[in-house]
């Protein structure tokens, strides 16, 4: 079992670089990681954490919803980056409450009727998110966890092009909010905790007050949903006994994406 875990993240780092928003499920062991901070003792019931998240999504499996007119619901490409910082409030080393700011940003393609190709970016814009995780059961090293979250957003949309063509997009602007629950299952092996679990999203993304995109889209408005909600996610995490811990995870199926996440406990 755990060769096998080893060779699916290895696989992971080696795909991914090549490539070119579930959001980040985390390690089911994270409320135990590190095991102690640089300055509260172990034995403290209570712990602060701060650390960095950055979220890269090469692909996501999405759809327009709910919109008739158009011969093409599919998003043909989706891509985002986003860096976050987070802070973590701990309870007995087994559930924690944790909230996240950042800047992100989105880029989306799709072709909603013939030979009108468009394309959006947001460029880098303010994003929070908020959330819940805890060890639900656990076997010696080998810990069961389970995450909720609530994700959101509201960018103005920078640019628009159409065929490749600047067109407007004074006033365009999306409103962006997502939840996630998942469960996973990890299995510390020293320093080394890989894990693996499944995940359940719920997004809606609407573009609105597309002005310059009203021969396509009369109510100058459209929403976006995730065309799959359950997705896979695996990876690994190091920590040190005290202080600091490091976590990276792939996730596929619905999308495909990877985070590196750096948590220090004081």
């Amino acid at each position: 079992m755990h060769r096998s875990f080893q060779a699916l993240c290895f696989l992971a780092v080696l795909t991914f670089p090549h490539l070119a928003f579930s959001l980040y499920n985390g390690n089911p062991d994270l409320p135990e990681m590190p095991e102690e901070g640089f300055f509260v003792p172990k034995e403290s019931w209570l712990s602060l954490k701060f650390g960095y998240e950055g979220d890269l999504v090469f692909d996501r499996s999405l759809r327009i919803d709910h919109q008739k007119d158009i011969t093409s619901r599919g998003i043909s490409s989706f891509e985002s980056t986003m860096n976050s910082g987070s802070i973590t409030v701990g309870f007995i080393d087994r559930v924690e409450i944790y909230g996240l700011l950042g800047g992100l940003k989105t880029k989306l393609s799709h072709t909603p009727v013939s030979h009108q190709h468009i394309h959006y970016d947001t460029g880098y814009h303010f994003e929070s998110e908020v959330g819940i995780r805890a060890i639900v059961g656990y076997w010696g090293d080998t810990r069961l966890s389970v995450d909720a979250k609530y994700f959101f957003s509201s960018p103005h949309i920078n640019s628009i092009h159409l065929n490749g063509s600047h067109v407007a997009s004074s006033g365009a602007k999306i409103r962006d909010r997502e939840w996630q629950i998942g469960i996973g299952v990890s299995h510390r092996i020293s320093w080394f905790i890989p894990y693996i679990g499944v995940k359940y999203a719920d997004l809606r993304m609407k573009f609105s007050h597309l002005k310059s995109l009203g021969f396509i889209f009369p109510k100058e408005q459209f929403t976006v949903k995730n065309n799959c909600p359950v997705g896979v996610f695996f990876g690994f995490g190091f920590s040190a006994d005290r202080g600091i811990a490091v976590d990276i995870e792939a996730r596929v199926l619905d999308e495909t994406a990877v985070t590196a996440a750096l948590i220090m406990r004081f």
